[in-house]
């Protein structure tokens, strides 16, 4: 059952990644435990044979590649062997995986990790993703990394993506509402609004600001 188990996450992880990478996934995923903590029934369902997480966010790259970033993964995060022997490549790839845990503090500590260095565009939506959800502290920790770097990259993905950004942002609003609105009742103070804003450039008229933003680049391109 366990094997399985890896074999059906390993499928559907395949589809998180640019194919470009399959093989340092398959060498990854096959040292990590899956199934493991946080509940892995809520985590992952079974579906036509394969482990799917309830809920894929599909990301278009600049590439033209598509990649299906999971709502959320059951994995442990020690690795047979420890982490001696990854590629920079499996590094970052690892830390995106335990992005999706289940455990909020699991998230938090390896989404600090992508940020700590330059992330690359495939990497970029496991960071976007974590944006739209229910603990401020990551949001805060995001914001506090990205206020401080070139977001260009992100605001390209974003435009391409626009369609995943409202939802996201929508979303975001949503669990502000719903329980921070006490602690923070002007939505102009929340974390959220500044995160959607000032890196994504992103805010309630957020199509207006990228159609203008794409209309300014195609004219300097003539």
């Amino acid at each position: 059952m366990m094997l399985f188990k890896k074999r059906a996450a390993i499928a559907t992880l395949a589809e998180a990644f640019p194919i470009e990478y399959r093989k340092e996934l398959v060498a990854l995923c096959r040292r990590m435990r899956f199934g493991v903590g946080g509940g892995d029934g809520a985590c992952f369902a079974l579906w036509k044979g394969r482990v799917c997480s309830r809920e894929v966010s599909r990301w278009s790259l600049s590439s033209g590649e598509e990649i299906n970033v999971p709502y959320r993964v059951s994995v442990g995060e020690s690795l047979l062997g420890g982490r001696l022997g990854l590629t920079p490549t499996q590094t970052t790839i690892y830390h995106c995986i335990l992005s999706r845990s289940c455990d909020g503090y699991v998230r938090e500590r390896h989404v600090r990790a992508l940020l700590e260095g330059e992330a690359p565009e495939w990497a970029m939506p496991y960071v976007i993703k974590l944006c739209d959800e229910y603990v401020p502290e990551i949001l805060q920790a995001i914001y506090e990394r990205l206020r401080t770097t070139d977001c260009t990259e992100y605001r390209r993905l974003c435009e391409r993506n626009l369609e995943l950004l409202r939802l996201s942002h929508s979303r975001m609003i949503c669990y502000w509402s719903r329980f921070y609105r006490y602690e923070c009742y002007r939505y102009r103070d929340w974390i959220g609004r500044r995160l959607y804003g000032e890196c994504f450039g992103y805010r309630r008229t957020g199509q207006k600001n990228i159609d203008m933003t794409l209309t300014v680049r195609k004219e300097k391109q003539k």
